[in-house]
């Protein structure tokens, strides 16, 4: 089974350099992203695709969205809150600059990747966004299993999440 996984284009926020974690109200994609997500759409156009799997936030339903239009709208975009981005607890929205003047020892662990506890209130643990992103690659692997025909193939299943969240899973799955 093949997953074509994708971190969503870059973002406002992104180029702001703000903490996005889980906040609905950021404003999405930036100009550059939209152009980059369509090239990832363009670029995807070349192949049977059996579905999208994307985290709900608005950056990676964006990207999700102008895949699916290119493809004729032909494949389900499937929402997984498993894919969302770890969550940064107070400091979702901030600025890397405010968070340091405003919380230096949680800028301090967030500097030094201590990933066995939450890096900053009301976060998440890197372990614990590792295991959801590990079950929800396993709902996708799953889903498109029974989406193929005769065991032959049919297309791909392309995963759309966030950059933190893909390198936890990743790499504890590479572990």
């Amino acid at each position: 089974m093949e997953l074509w996984i994708f971190r969503h284009a870059v973002s406002v926020w992104n180029k702001e350099r703000k903490h996005q974690g889980q906040s609905y109200v950021e404003p999405g994609l930036a100009p550059e992203g939209f152009l980059q997500a369509e090239r990832m759409a363009e670029y995807l156009s070349e192949f049977p695709l059996l579905g999208i799997w994307s985290s709900p936030l608005p950056r990676a339903m964006q990207c999700a969205r102008i895949i699916q239009k290119k493809q004729a709208e032909k494949i389900l975009i499937y929402q997984d809150n498993d894919l969302m981005e770890i969550s940064n607890g107070a400091v979702d929205g901030m600025t890397f600059h405010e968070i340091k003047e405003k919380y230096p020892d949680m800028w301090e662990r967030w500097e030094q990747k201590k990933l066995d506890e939450p890096l900053f209130i009301g976060g998440e643990r890197a372990y614990d966004v590792a295991m959801r992103g590990i079950r929800a690659l396993t709902r996708v692997a799953s889903h498109a299993f029974f989406l193929t025909y005769n065991r032959e193939r049919i297309g791909f299943p392309v995963v759309i999440s966030h950059g933190a969240t893909l390198a936890y899973t990743l790499s504890h799955i590479a572990h």
